[in-house]
């Protein structure tokens, strides 16, 4: 495939998703701000800002990762793809943060929900925050790796250039601007590897450690509750459910496949790019799962939707009536 149909394809994937994700998110802010579930609106309200932000940020970079034999190379393909260094790497590192603070934040609204059903807890805002804390901090430290392990010399990008001339160099370019690079042979690879691995099987030990106490306090007080807690509860294991497989299943599969390349000091070009295209879907369809498994947003949807069919449908029988005597 030609480099100039590669990236454009890259480019309007991204595109696409972020539009959409954009909008997404912007009807969810807006339904939460007005929903009557007052005690789970700041969890609601996080996941859509985190994703929000992670969204502007893939935006930004629309990064392309890919291992070519043995090596780690990442290129920026969004608006400030000609950005110098190492201002590019650095926006690498921001996109790094905002994908998986977007992860591991996902413990937060599990945490949340425990502490209300298990420990019968009324959360701050300040407790609240404090829960964010360990998200953003493991998030930071896999960012500070890439800003220091995967710096970009002249060097590297004509390494980068040597590699990837016949797959990235656009039309009237002479060399691929590399963001972030790591070589073959790196410990940086091995230990940014082994980092994430552990906070994702941390966050989903959390999760499942969550799940499992709250599925257990709902068994107890169901008999207790009304017909719509009840309703509520169902829902939001739903959404919440939902939106922790979502990541797993696309940040698992990459870093599995990545941790076999290393072992073999192979090249993934395509596969990677395919995996991480994903990445620009996860803040649509975290919004779009909560839309839709959230009674009350759903709901909101439909009316809107009926409204529109209802004044679709206005239109039309006043243009017949002005058409037809």
């Amino acid at each position: 495939m030609h480099p100039d149909t590669t990236r454009t394809l890259n480019r309007v994937n991204g595109i696409i998703a972020g539009s959409f994700g954009f909008v997404a998110n912007i009807i969810l802010i807006a339904f939460i701000l007005r929903s009557n579930t007052k005690a789970f609106r700041k969890v609601f309200l996080q996941v859509a800002i985190i994703d929000l932000i992670f969204l502007l940020v893939t935006a930004a970079a629309e990064p392309i990762i890919m291992f070519v034999e043995g090596s780690e190379l990442v290129v920026q393909n969004g608006y400030f793809r000609h950005i110098a260094q190492p201002y590019s790497n650095y926006m690498i590192s921001a996109w790094i943060f905002g994908m998986y603070f977007s992860i591991s934040s996902i413990s937060v609204q599990f945490l949340y929900r425990y502490l209300i059903l298990c420990r019968k807890m009324q959360p701050s805002a300040l407790t609240f925050m404090g829960l964010l804390t360990g998200p953003f901090l493991v998030s930071l430290g896999i960012s500070l790796i890439f800003v220091f392990g995967y710096a970009v010399t002249p060097d590297d990008e004509k390494y980068a250039t040597e590699l990837l001339k016949d797959i990235l160099v656009e039309t009237g370019e002479t060399h691929v601007f590399a963001a972030s690079v790591s070589r073959k042979g790196s410990t940086v690879i091995i230990v940014i590897c082994g980092y994430v691995m552990c906070v994702i099987t941390s966050t989903y030990v959390i999760i499942i450690f969550c799940v499992i106490k709250i599925r257990a306090t709902l068994k107890i007080s169901q008999t207790t509750m009304s017909k719509e807690t009840r309703q509520l509860q169902n829902q939001l294991s739903w959404t919440f459910g939902m939106q922790a497989l979502s990541p797993l299943v696309i940040s698992f599969g990459p870093l599995g496949y990545l941790a076999y390349t290393i072992m073999i000091q192979g090249t993934a070009f395509w596969s990677m790019m395919w995996f991480t295209t994903g990445f620009a879907w996860v803040p649509f369809t975290n919004a779009m799962l909560t839309l839709c498994f959230v009674g009350e947003f759903r709901q909101k949807l439909m009316f809107f939707r009926k409204h529109r069919s209802y004044v679709s449908s206005s239109n039309n029988n006043a243009t017949l009536a002005t058409v037809i005597p």
